[in-house]
């Protein structure tokens, strides 16, 4: 499975753009990347590392100078987005204005621009919302399965999945950098479980969803692992410091909950969501990060390797 053609990436610097860019150089696909972000010094570090893909700077609340930029292109990956909770719940405006409206713009360029294919790149967080961050991540999904579906041929679809593990403000890094300066981690609640998923495996579910229906929404089986667990494997002699759970955490997360599991089809390695207007296809089910397969150390030390190449 593979990418064709021009594709437009909106915050495309960040871990998922680069791992696509990556793969695509590796494996010979043939296309070309249009970046499209906000930061200067990111975009020239991709370009000297990949020369023959296209930057633009820009921001997703300017719809027109997107239009204009995605003219031409077979395919829109939307990944750009402000994703740490805590900063989302101290700039409610800001998150809105690019996570919701930001996003409405990116289907609207894509619409005027005549492009075949738009994707957005969701999370776990977006099941049962108790955060901001989570609370426009839905939004974006309901807008991209039941509005934007609707407003002309274009295909729109999402791909959903947990925690990348080794991505820009992940906690892999966050507790990295805390035990290379003092040899502790500062945890919020050690009970805590995470989906964790190999990068490879996240640009394998942006794949998918380049090939399913309009309104779809693609979810991987991913597996497990308590905070504990993952300290334990990566820092074993760490100190850990409690300091709380903070506004808008969860213990543990949904994959796939069980008000819309009924509308989801097996497929195997993934689910397949459908728009809530459709029929009943599945039994009624919820896929928790603390009932799933758990993560096993080895694979999580192979995650993180996998994650420092790109």
């Amino acid at each position: 499975m593979h990418l064709e053609g021009k594709i437009f990436l909106t915050g495309g610097t960040g871990t998922i753009g680069r791992a696509l860019i990556r793969r695509a150089e590796r494996e010979n696909w043939p296309c070309i990347f249009t970046i499209y972000s906000r930061d200067e010094v990111k975009q020239s570090l991709l370009k000297a590392r990949y020369p023959n893909h296209i930057c633009h700077l820009g921001d997703i609340r300017d719809v027109n100078w997107m239009s204009l930029l995605m003219q031409g292109h077979n395919l829109v990956i939307h990944a750009a987005a402000y994703k740490q909770i805590p900063s989302a719940e101290c700039n409610v405006s800001e998150c809105i204005e690019t996570n919701v409206l930001g996003s409405r713009n990116v289907a609207r360029a894509a619409c005027v621009a005549g492009v075949k294919r738009i994707v957005a790149i969701s999370t776990d967080k977006a099941v049962c919302p108790i955060n901001l961050y989570g609370a426009t991540k839905m939004s974006m999904e309901r807008l991209w399965q039941q509005d934007a579906s609707s407003w002309s041929s274009s295909v729109f679809t999402v791909a959903r999945y947990g925690n990348v593990v080794g991505s820009t403000g992940s906690i892999v890094p966050f507790f990295t950098k805390q035990y290379n300066s003092g040899g502790f981690v500062t945890v919020t609640d050690i009970k805590m479980t995470r989906f964790y998923l190999d990068v490879n495996d996240a640009v394998d579910i942006i794949l998918q969803a380049c090939e399913s229906p309009s309104g779809t929404v693609i979810i991987p089986k991913a597996k497990s692992m308590s905070t504990l667990a993952l300290i334990s494997t990566l820092f074993p002699d760490a100190e850990i410091k409690l300091i709380g759970k903070r506004p808008g955490e969860k213990i543990h997360e949904l994959l796939l909950g069980s008000h819309e599991s009924p509308l989801s089809e097996d497929c195997g390695w993934f689910w397949r969501l459908y728009p809530c207007t459709g029929e009943r296809i599945n039994k009624e089910f919820e896929y928790s990060s603390v009932n799933c397969p758990p993560l096993l150390g080895g694979e999580l030390i192979k995650m993180v390797k996998s994650a420092s190449d790109i």
